[in-house]
C-alpha cells in the first residue's frame, strides 16, 4: 500500500516514504516535458528564432493553426477544448508571438495587450488565428525533437525497460503502445486524477503539489517554489484557490519582508484526505487492472527515478537557465524526485 506520509512533524518536506503511483507518472511525464521543451527552445534559437519560450505548453493549440489563417470554431472542433480553455491559450501563443488575430476574417489584425489575455476578451467563433513564421518554423520542428527524445529515453532507461512501460500504460489505458511515450503517460495520470478529483474539493495539480508542501506552522511564500517544484505565474493562484476554500491563512510575515502561509485545521485535514484518496485509487486500480500490471509500472517507474535528471540540463540562453529560474533548476538536477512537481500545471503534454 502507498504510505504518501512524509518526514517531518504535521508537513511534508517533500521527500515521500514512498511515492505515490501518480506521482511516479507525474515527475515522468514533467522530465520528458522539461526535457522536450528545452530542446525545442534550443532549436528555435539555432533557427533565428531566440527568446521564444514554452513552446511545449503551447503546441496543443499551435499544432492546428494552419495557414493562410484558423477560425476560433475550427479550433474548437479540432482540441475538442472548452471556450475557457481555449480563449487563455490563444491570448497566450498571440502574446508570445506565435500568432496574428483578426476578431473576424476581413478585419485588421490586433496587437496584442499586455494584460496576459491577448485579443481573448473579444474572441469569438469567426475570430481568425494567422500562423507566423516562428510558428510554422515550431510545426517543422515538432516530430523529429519528439521522435529524438523517445530515441534517447530508450537508450537511457533501456528498450526492455521502455517495453515494459509501455506495456504497463497501454493495459490501464486501453491505448496503443505505440507512438511517443509521452501520451500513454499523460492518459494514465489523467485517468488516475479523475477517479482522485471525483471527491476532492481541490484540483488535483492544486493538493498534490501544495497540500504536502505547507504546514500548521507559517512557511513563507517565497519558498513554495523550492517545496513544490512550481515557479511563476501558478503559485499565486494555487493559493488564492486553497484560501478561498478557507484551507490556508496568508498574511504578512512577522520579521522580514513578504507573506507566510499556513494550513488552517479544515486544510490539515484535507491533506490526510488527499493522501487517503490516492492511496484508494490505487487500491482500486490494482484490483481493476491486476497487481502484476501495477507493480511493473511503479518498478518501471521507480526505477527510472535516478536518471531523469540526465536530459534535464538547459541549453545555454534557455529560460531554464536564467538567473530567476536558475535556482530551481539546480535543484532538479541534483534531486529529480524531490524538486519536480508532483502533478502537471497548466495544459498537459501530448504529442499527437
Amino acid at each position: 500500500m502507498t504510505d504518501n506520509r512524509v518526514l517531518g512533524d504535521d508537513a511534508c518536506d517533500a521527500r515521500e516514504l514512498e511515492p505515490a503511483l501518480s506521482t511516479l507518472l507525474a515527475q515522468a511525464l514533467i522530465a520528458y516535458r522539461i526535457e522536450l521543451d528545452n530542446e525545442f527552445e534550443g532549436q528555435l534559437a539555432r533557427s533565428g528564432f531566440p527568446g521564444f519560450k514554452l513552446p511545449v505548453v503551447f503546441w496543443p493549440l499551435l499544432r492546428h493553426v494552419d495557414d493562410p489563417g484558423t477560425t476560433v470554431v475550427a479550433l474548437l472542433e479540432r482540441t475538442g477544448w472548452t471556450e475557457k480553455d481555449l480563449f487563455p491559450m490563444i491570448g497566450g501563443v498571440e502574446r508570445w508571438g506565435y500568432v496574428e488575430v483578426r476578431l473576424e476574417t476581413d478585419a485588421p489584425i490586433r496587437r496584442p495587450s499586455r494584460d496576459g489575455y491577448g485579443s481573448s476578451r473579444r474572441l469569438r467563433g469567426t475570430s481568425v488565428l494567422i500562423p507566423k513564421a516562428v510558428c510554422r518554423r515550431a510545426k517543422e520542428l515538432w516530430p523529429p525533437i519528439i521522435a529524438a527524445t523517445d530515441d534517447r529515453w530508450t537508450e537511457r532507461f533501456g528498450r526492455d525497460a521502455m517495453g515494459e512501460l509501455r506495456g504497463s500504460l497501454a493495459a490501464i489505458t486501453d491505448t496503443s503502445a505505440e507512438g511517443s511515450i509521452a501520451d500513454p503517460l499523460a492518459a494514465a495520470l489523467h485517468a488516475f486524477a479523475r477517479e482522485v478529483e471525483t471527491d476532492s474539493p481541490l484540483p488535483m495539480a492544486i493538493a498534490a503539489n501544495f497540500l504536502p508542501a505547507l504546514s500548521t506552522d507559517p512557511i513563507r511564500v517565497r519558498e513554495l517554489p523550492g517545496r513544490t517544484g512550481v515557479t511563476g505565474r501558478p503559485v499565486v493562484p494555487a493559493l488564492g484557490v486553497l484560501e478561498r476554500s478557507g484551507m490556508i491563512t496568508v498574511r504578512p510575515a512577522e520579521t522580514g519582508r513578504g507573506k507566510v502561509v499556513t494550513l488552517t485545521p479544515a486544510g490539515l485535514r484535507e491533506r490526510d484526505a488527499y493522501a487517503e484518496r490516492v492511496t484508494q485509487v490505487e487500491r482500486t486500480w490494482r484490483a481493476r487492472h491486476g497487481a502484476a500490471v501495477i507493480e511493473s509500472l511503479r518498478g518501471t517507474l521507480e526505477a527510472m527515478k535516478s536518471r531523469l535528471a540526465d536530459g534535464l540540463h538547459p541549453p545555454e540562453g534557455c529560460w531554464r537557465a536564467s538567473r530567476e529560474y536558475a535556482a530551481q533548476t539546480r535543484a532538479i538536477l541534483d534531486d529529480p524526485q524531490s524538486a519536480l512537481p508532483r502533478h502537471p500545471i497548466g495544459p498537459w503534454l501530448t504529442t499527437s
